[in-house]
């Protein structure tokens, strides 16, 4: 589980620096800002202070229980605003463009959108167990939207994506 959260530091980094490439446009201090939260979350989740246990019980809707120490509450306003913050290149960009670049831009926000309603039941399932764990379905939205407009509609250069994608995320995970 420390694990995950080390990743999940740098997931929405990895997101505003795909989003950047797609706009074209620049990372502002606020990335600068979010790369040093990233990084001591990542520090942080090795640590007791974002889960502070892992309770394995035989209730069959959630068999795995996270004990959030006193910092999760943090981690989770952190991830929550920055994949937030990541959309905002999109929606600025969004009513200057027009043609293929709108029709992308498009997809983008619509994979965002399923995007942050799974981040949001994960972060809620996590802290109330009574809340269905859906956020799996919305992952398979987010993927479903990038598999349609990158095969159907052939906005998306694949090969540019995934080299970009790698790049930033070894660069960001090396900081």
């Amino acid at each position: 589980s420390h694990l995950i959260y080390i990743g999940g530091s740098f997931i929405t980094l990895t997101i505003m620096m795909f989003i950047w490439e797609i706009v074209g446009s620049k990372p502002s201090w606020i990335y600068r800002l979010t790369k040093w939260l990233a990084i001591g979350f990542a520090v942080l989740a090795q640590t007791g202070l974002l889960i502070k246990d892992i309770q394995l019980t035989v209730d069959e809707t959630n068999p795995i229980q996270e004990i959030h120490g006193p910092l999760y509450g943090w981690f989770v306003v952190f991830f929550v605003l920055s994949l937030l913050y990541s959309s905002t290149p999109v929606m600025r960009s969004y009513p200057r463009v027009t043609g293929d670049k709108r029709k992308q831009l498009q997809y983008i926000l619509f994979a965002i959108t399923f995007g942050f309603i799974a981040v949001v039941n994960f972060f809620a399932n996590t802290i109330n167990n009574k809340i269905p764990p859906l956020f799996y379905i919305f992952i398979i939205g987010v993927m479903a939207t990038f598999a349609v407009s990158i095969t159907r509609h052939n906005l998306m250069d694949i090969h540019v994506v995934i080299r970009q994608t790698v790049a930033y995320s070894l660069i960001t995970g090396a900081m």
